[in-house]
């Protein structure tokens, strides 16, 4: 994952139009608030319609509290202990005040963001967090290690460690409290039906790292990585079905609105960074953009609001409709 690590961050907030053959134009993006920083900014997370944060080097926090239009800078790095880094790479939020990000540390917020208190060192990079309720959370590491609490982040555990240490994990999900999943290099896809208790691991035949995972439902959910490479599976992962790739390059994020409607964002660093849009439950995709800029992440908030990352150290935004509610165009 490092190699195609984004060097640094902007948020473009997009209106996805109903016709699959459109295509944005780089002249509707605006330069947004900050200005380029210097940081390598990674994971991103909304708490609501209008509160979101990104985490980067250096222990530095973006929180914005109006949809995206100004980032404010909430915290910055700190004296840590020895060995523990402040390089976030991910983060996650249970509520309004609660908030957990990992680095090769864990730490805790209870303000919002604002203070930062260090838990834990875990000796891995941590890559994704997870919480299925207030008590119940899960870190995705690197060497194939996951970690978990049972007490609202104030200890944490490892709950499973992979005979195969290549296998860094890249994100981690949850359908339901009981079922979840990891995925990561090798192939490589965890799954548990017992909260974590027992992890089954499969090495998918493919052979192409994995970046991303998303589920419709408890049944329906999607892998992406390198090459193009998508996989599907309808019965809670018991069985995956390799589809057809649509592009050629690395598939770094996917996120589905609805049983139908998708997105995903494939990109080759200096080059290519192209939205495709699904409308047939990922059977056919239909390119939406191309940003011709490494794109890490796509998300959305609702069916009108999503975002992606991607280099440049910097957020973008297209026009926002004259009022909420009345967007210029129809959303899917």
């Amino acid at each position: 994952m490092d190699k195609f690590k984004m060097k640094t961050l902007f948020i473009c907030l997009t209106y996805i139009f109903i016709s699959t053959s459109a295509v944005f134009s780089q002249s509707s993006w605006f330069w947004k608030n900050p200005m380029p920083s210097g940081n390598d900014w990674y994971d991103f997370q909304f708490t609501d319609s209008y509160t979101g944060y990104t985490i980067s080097d250096n222990f530095s926090i973006l929180k914005t509290t109006d949809t995206g239009e100004k980032w404010d800078l909430i915290h910055t790095k700190s004296d840590l202990p020895s060995g523990v880094s402040g390089a976030f790479r991910a983060v996650f939020f249970i509520n309004s005040l609660t908030g957990f990000a990992g680095s090769n540390a864990i730490f805790r917020s209870s303000d919002g963001g604002l203070k930062w208190t260090y838990i834990t060192s875990l000796g891995v990079i941590v890559r994704s967090l997870y919480f299925t309720d207030q008590f119940t959370g899960y870190a995705a590491c690197d060497k194939g290690k996951i970690f978990s609490t049972t007490d609202g982040g104030i200890n944490w555990s490892l709950q499973y460690s992979a005979a195969d240490t290549t296998a860094d994990l890249n994100k981690i999900v949850f359908v339901s409290a009981d079922t979840g999943f990891a995925v990561g290099k090798r192939q490589t896809v965890f799954r548990t039906t017992d909260r974590g208790n027992t992890w089954n691991v499969r090495y998918l035949s493919w052979g192409f790292p994995l970046y991303d995972i998303n589920f419709i439902d408890h049944n329906t959910g999607f892998l992406t990585g390198e090459y193009g490479v998508i996989i599907k599976t309808t019965n809670s992962g018991i069985s995956w079905t390799y589809l057809n790739r649509f592009t050629p390059n690395n598939l770094m994020s996917i996120c589905f609105i609805s049983q139908d409607t998708g997105f995903s964002v494939s990109t080759l660093s200096g080059s290519e960074g192209k939205i495709f849009r699904t409308i047939n439950g990922g059977d056919k995709w239909s390119l939406l953009s191309d940003l011709n800029i490494f794109i890490y992440k796509i998300n959305f908030i609702d069916k009108a609001t999503g975002f992606v990352t991607c280099e440049g150290g910097n957020i973008l935004k297209p026009p926002m409709p004259e009022k909420p509610g009345s967007l210029k165009y129809p959303v899917v």
